[in-house]
C-alpha cells in the first residue's frame, strides 16, 4: 500500500521538477537571446586587489559596478542617457 503511494509521490515530484527545469531553461534562453540582441559585453582588467575597492565604491554610490562604469563612460563621452542607449550599429 505505502509502496505504491511512495512511487506515485516520486513520479509527481519528478514531473514537477522536469516542468520547472524546462521553464527555467526556456526563460534563460529567452533572456540570453534578448541580451545578445541588445547589449555588447566588455571585460575590464584591473590590478589585483582593486576589484573589491571598485565594488565598494560602486555600492557607496548606490550603483552596480556595471552601472558605475556605464555612467562614467557616458559622462566622459558627453552623451545623454538617451544617446548612450541608442544602437549606433543601426546608423
Amino acid at each position: 500500500m505505502y509502496k505504491g503511494l511512495i512511487f506515485d509521490i516520486i513520479n509527481i515530484m519528478e514531473e514537477v521538477f522536469a516542468l520547472e527545469n524546462s521553464q527555467g531553461k526556456a526563460s534563460t534562453r529567452a533572456k540570453n537571446k534578448y541580451n545578445a540582441a541588445n547589449y555588447d559585453s566588455l571585460r575590464i582588467v584591473v590590478p589585483k586587489g582593486r576589484k573589491a575597492d571598485i565594488e565598494a565604491f560602486a555600492k557607496e554610490q548606490g550603483e552596480s559596478v556595471n552601472g558605475l562604469v556605464n555612467g562614467l563612460l557616458r559622462n566622459a563621452m558627453g552623451l545623454t542617457e538617451e544617446d548612450w542607449k541608442k544602437n549606433t550599429d543601426d546608423e
